[in-house]
């Protein structure tokens, strides 16, 4: 299936005034989201392992054929493509990026193995990667581009966010694109597509694309609340190489956003565009119900996720899950490390909205990160 994005209008109220109760609107009723979650006859159509039946090779759709065999793309990107173009799942992420016009790149300098650039709408791919952990590699990234262009997630970022909000998202953004790249990979095995060399390369989705196959053919499928404990929460919970990465990108914002406002001066309508950005935060509410559109499997923002459970309780969602690592060393040296960053961002963030609204006389000064 294709996503459709959402408009100008409705990305915005996601974003900035989505409330709970309207987030509980898109999920289902608790009676049936528990039966859905919790309980799912084999033969349920909402079983997420139902979603991508097939019993061969599909066709690709005439109206991608010349987007899949781009003359114009390098060998690696037409066979990733055709790779995708082996399952219903495979095209239906292929036609979200060409509707979104998010462009496929090699990039042989490239730090990482793929990485989605939203300034660009690029997904950009180092050369010379086994096809296999390709497939993950790039569902993982379109996943990205996904949480850009349908749910607003860097319009969000662009905003000023709480220090603890921006880590959160950060780890959610992330989690959550491992795991759909997980799902996709699962739903690959299962369809009986031959496996590629590169499997064992993209770890942790590779482990834990084998653990959702098996459960595939489970007596009752695969469930939301089986997706969560197999796929969403193994993903969270081995970010530990993130740590640092999310925790910088944390401070460098809190930090420049303090820069403009000093740089502002008396300048009113500078003074009244970082206003704006406060005045635009997301409210608790609404963070919330944009954190349980994630750890879905589907394309479509108004489907259920596995997040949206009433098992998942708001201090599960806000508190514990931004917490979680699983690597020992990580687990037991890091989390005063994040304690001490994240106050002192607040308290900073804090002083330089203060000065904004004209409440304080003393500009806080610019400490160093990690200071």
């Amino acid at each position: 299936m294709a996503a459709t994005a959402f408009s100008k209008a409705q990305r915005k109220g996601l974003l900035r005034r989505l409330s709970l109760a309207a987030m509980l609107t898109l999920s289902l009723a608790p009676s049936a989201q528990a039966q859905v979650v919790n309980n799912v006859p084999s033969s349920a159509s909402s079983r997420l392992s139902q979603g991508f039946n097939q019993a061969a090779i599909p066709p690709v759709p005439a109206d991608l054929k010349s987007y899949v065999s781009n003359p114009a793309d390098a060998p690696e990107i037409t066979a990733i493509k055709a790779e995708f173009a082996k399952t219903e799942m495979g095209i239906a992420l292929l036609r979200f990026a060409k509707d979104h016009d998010i462009k496929f790149v090699l990039a042989p300098d490239l730090p990482h193995k793929a990485l989605y650039t939203p300034a660009t709408s690029t997904i950009s791919i180092r050369p010379g990667q086994k096809l296999e952990g390709l497939m993950m590699y790039t569902a993982h990234e379109i996943r990205h581009g996904w949480q850009d262009k349908v749910l607003g997630a860097i319009d969000m970022e662009n905003g000023v966010m709480t220090p603890w909000q921006r880590w959160t998202l950060r780890r959610y953004l992330e989690a959550d694109a491992e795991a759909f790249s997980a799902f996709f990979e699962a739903d690959r095995l299962r369809s009986g597509i031959h496996m590629q060399p590169g499997f064992g390369e993209a770890m942790p989705a590779s482990m834990i694309a084998m653990r959702l196959r098996g459960e595939f053919w489970s007596k009752d499928g695969l469930n939301f609340g089986e997706y969560r404990q197999m796929a969403f929460e193994p993903a969270l919970e081995r970010l530990h190489t993130y740590n640092r990465l999310h925790l910088d990108y944390v401070e460098e914002v809190t930090l420049n956003f303090g820069k403009q406002v000093l740089a502002a001066g008396n300048d009113k309508a500078k003074l009244a565009a970082l206003e704006a950005q406060v005045q635009n935060a997301p409210s608790d509410a609404a963070f919330e119900a944009f954190l349980r559109h994630l750890g879905g499997v589907s394309l479509n923002p108004e489907r259920q996720t596995s997040l949206q459970s009433t098992s998942v309780t708001r201090e599960t969602l806000l508190n514990d899950y931004p917490r979680r690592m699983i690597n020992p060393r990580a687990s037991r040296e890091f989390p005063p490390v994040l304690d001490k960053s994240i106050a002192d961002m607040t308290a900073l963030q804090d002083g330089y909205i203060r000065v904004l609204h004209n409440t304080s006389g003393k500009k806080p000064a610019l400490p160093k990160p990690g200071a």
